[in-house]
């Protein structure tokens, strides 16, 4: 944590970033929160059970969302599952249309 700090004290007193910064905080953590994703193929559903995967909360909201059609931006640290919200749609897609693709 420290090392962080100091990167940022660093950019606080450099003269070319600190008039350019609006807001620092160090938001704490918390503990995950886990959802089960509705209408997930029952294939899908049966993988990740027998391999212990649960969805955390952002991941199931995502996977609805795109299944509505709608829009989906997610922002949030690195190896928090991000890869995953987004390639359930396409895994779904896959075992339900063999012919289909994804770029």
């Amino acid at each position: 944590m420290a090392k962080k700090l100091q990167a940022i004290d660093t950019f606080k007193n450099d003269i070319n970033y600190r008039d350019k910064i609006a807001h620092v905080e160090t938001i704490p953590a918390k503990k995950a929160s886990f959802k089960k994703a509705d209408g997930l193929n029952d294939d899908l559903v049966e993988y990740l059970e027998s391999n212990n995967i649960k969805l955390y909360h952002h991941q199931a909201d995502t996977y609805q969302q795109v299944r509505e059609g709608k829009n989906v931006i997610i922002t949030t640290p690195t190896a928090s599952g991000k890869t995953m919200a987004f390639n359930l749609p396409i895994m779904e897609t896959f075992i339900e249309n063999k012919d289909a693709t994804a770029l």
